[in-house]
C-alpha cells in the first residue's frame, strides 16, 4: 500500500493495526502520471541511456579536442646477457674472447602527449555529440508520449468500466421495480403468475449482467497496474472527461505542430542528421592526417642491480622528443573509401526518404484522428438525446403497466432499448476521449482547449 507502506516504516508496530483497518486513497490521474514516469519499464530505459551523456562528454574532451595523456610511473627490471659472439676489428664476426654474463638494470618513467586530427574530424565529432544528445532526447520524449497516451487511455477506461458497472446496478434497481409491479398486478388478478416470472428472470439476467461488467472493471484495474510498474490500484478517483466541441480546433494549425513537435519525428531528423555528418566523414576522410607528439622520459641505466628502483635524480637521464607528422590518405584503401562515401550517401538520401514518409504519414494521421474526432461528438451529442427520451419512454411505460395499458413484453422492450441507450451514451462519451488522445498523440502536444482538463504536468 502506497501511504501505509510509509507510515509503517515510521510508526512500527504501533501502525500495524491501523495499517490493517484504513485502505489506500482512490488513485488520481495525476498520481498516475507520476508513478508511471518513474515505474514505467519502458521510461526507465530510455531516461537510462541519459545517464552517458556525462560519461561521453569527458570522453569527446579529452579523447578528440585535448591531446591525449599516457604516463608511465614506474617501469624498472633487471636482466643478464651472456654475449658469445664478438666482432674483429674488421667487423667480422669472431667468438667473444670474453665469454660471460653481463647484468645491468634501468629504472624507467615517461609523460607521452598526443594529438590527432584528420581534416575536420573534430568539427564532426561536436556535430555527432551533439546529434547523439537530441537523439536520446527525442527518445525520451517520444517514451514519455507513449506512455502518457497509454495511461490515459487505460486509466479512463478503468473509470468508464466503472461507470458501466453503475449504470447496470441502476438497471437492476428498475427490474426490481418492475418485479414489485408484477407481484402486485398478480396480487389483483390482473396478470398470470408468468409476468412475474419473467420480471424474477429480467433480475437474475441483470445480475448475471452486473457480475460480468465487475470483472470487466477488474481486468482494466489489471491492466492500469501493469503500466504502472506494478503499483497496486484498487481504485481510482473520478477524473473530469475533457469534453468539448471540436469544431473550434484548426487541423491546418495542427499539422503544423505536429511537423515540428511529432516524437516520431524528432527521431527521424535526428537519424537524418547523422547520416550526413556520417557523408561528411567519409568524404574528409581523404584529407591529410596531421599527428602532434610530444614525449618526456627518464632512464636510468647501470651495471648489476644499481639503477633497480633508482629515483634519484640526474640531467643526463632525461630526454625529450616531439614530432610532427603529416599523413596523405587519398591512396590508402582507395576503392574501401569511394565504397564507403557510396554507401553513406545512399544511407543519407534512404533516411530523408523516409522523413519525408513520415511527414506525410504524420499530417494523414493528424487529419484523419480530427475527423474522428468530429464525429465522434456528433455521435456523442446524439447518443446523450437518445439516452434522455428513452429514460422518459422507460419512466412513462412502467406508469403505464401499472395501470395495465401495456403488457409486460411491452414494458421489457422499452427497458431494454433503456439500457441499450445509456450504455451508448456512456460509451461515446469515452470513445470521444480515446479520439481526442489519439489525436494529441499524433500532434505530438496536448490540443485541448483553455478550460477543457487536462492531464497533469508530469504528462507534458
Amino acid at each position: 500500500m502506497r501511504a501505509l507502506a510509509v507510515a509503517g516504516l515510521v510508526l512500527g508496530g504501533f501502525a500495524a493495526p491501523l495499517s490493517a483497518q484504513e485502505a489506500d486513497p482512490p488513485l488520481t490521474l495525476e498520481e498516475a502520471m507520476a508513478i508511471a514516469r518513474v515505474e514505467n519499464p519502458s521510461v526507465q530505459q530510455a531516461t537510462n541511456q541519459l545517464s552517458l551523456n556525462e560519461p561521453e562528454r569527458w570522453n569527446f574532451l579529452f579523447g578528440d579536442l585535448l591531446p591525449s595523456v599516457s604516463l608511465n610511473l614506474l617501469s624498472t627490471g633487471y636482466t643478464g646477457n651472456l654475449v658469445r659472439r664478438a666482432t674483429d676489428n674488421f667487423g667480422n664476426p669472431i667468438a667473444s674472447p670474453t665469454a660471460d654474463w653481463v647484468y645491468f638494470s634501468n629504472t624507467n618513467q615517461w609523460l607521452n602527449l598526443s594529438w590527432q586530427i584528420n581534416g575536420l574530424s573534430i568539427f564532426n565529432a561536436l556535430d555527432r555529440r551533439r546529434n547523439t544528445l537530441e537523439g536520446r532526447s527525442a527518445a525520451v520524449s517520444a517514451s514519455q508520449w507513449t506512455l502518457r497516451g497509454q495511461l490515459l487511455r487505460q486509466f479512463f477506461d478503468a473509470q468508464e468500466q466503472g461507470e458501466l458497472l453503475e449504470v447496470e446496478q441502476s438497471l437492476l434497481d428498475g427490474r426490481r421495480v418492475d418485479y414489485e409491479s408484477a407481484v402486485q398486478r398478480f396480487e389483483l388478478a390482473a396478470i398470470s403468475r408468468v409476468d412475474v416470472l419473467n420480471a424474477e428472470v429480467q433480475i437474475q439476467q441483470q445480475e448475471i449482467a452486473i457480475e460480468q461488467q465487475g470483472g470487466a472493471r477488474d481486468q482494466a484495474l489489471l491492466a492500469l497496474r501493469q503500466t504502472l510498474g506494478g503499483s497496486d490500484v484498487d481504485e481510482i478517483a473520478p477524473e473530469p472527461l475533457p469534453i468539448f466541441d471540436p469544431t473550434a480546433l484548426d487541423v491546418d494549425q495542427m499539422v503544423g505542430i505536429a511537423l515540428d513537435d511529432n516524437p516520431g519525428l524528432r527521431t527521424a531528423r535526428a537519424n537524418l542528421e547523422d547520416a550526413r555528418i556520417q557523408i561528411r566523414e567519409s568524404e574528409q576522410s581523404w584529407w591529410p592526417t596531421l599527428s602532434l607528439n610530444y614525449r618526456l622520459s627518464r632512464l636510468a641505466q647501470d651495471r648489476e642491480t644499481a639503477a633497480l628502483l633508482d629515483f634519484g635524480y640526474n640531467e643526463i637521464d632525461i630526454g625529450q622528443n616531439f614530432g610532427v607528422t603529416l599523413s596523405f590518405n587519398a591512396l590508402q584503401d582507395f576503392f574501401g573509401t569511394r565504397q564507403s562515401q557510396a554507401s553513406a550517401r545512399i544511407g543519407a538520401v534512404n533516411q530523408e526518404i523516409t522523413l519525408n514518409e513520415q511527414r506525410l504519414q504524420v499530417e494523414a494521421d493528424v487529419r484523419s484522428n480530427f475527423v474522428a474526432l468530429r464525429n465522434a461528438w456528433r455521435t456523442l451529442e446524439l447518443a446523450d438525446r437518445s439516452a434522455e427520451i428513452a429514460v422518459q419512454s422507460t419512466a412513462l411505460a412502467r406508469e403505464e403497466y401499472r395501470v395495465g395499458l401495456r403488457t409486460f413484453e411491452e414494458l421489457q422492450t422499452t427497458v431494454e432499448q433503456e439500457a441499450t441507450a445509456r450504455r451508448q451514451a456512456l460509451t461515446s462519451r469515452y470513445a470521444f476521449v480515446d479520439a481526442l488522445i489519439a489525436l494529441e498523440e499524433s500532434v505530438g502536444v496536448p490540443v485541448r482547449p483553455q478550460g477543457v482538463s487536462q492531464p497533469g504536468p508530469e504528462a507534458n
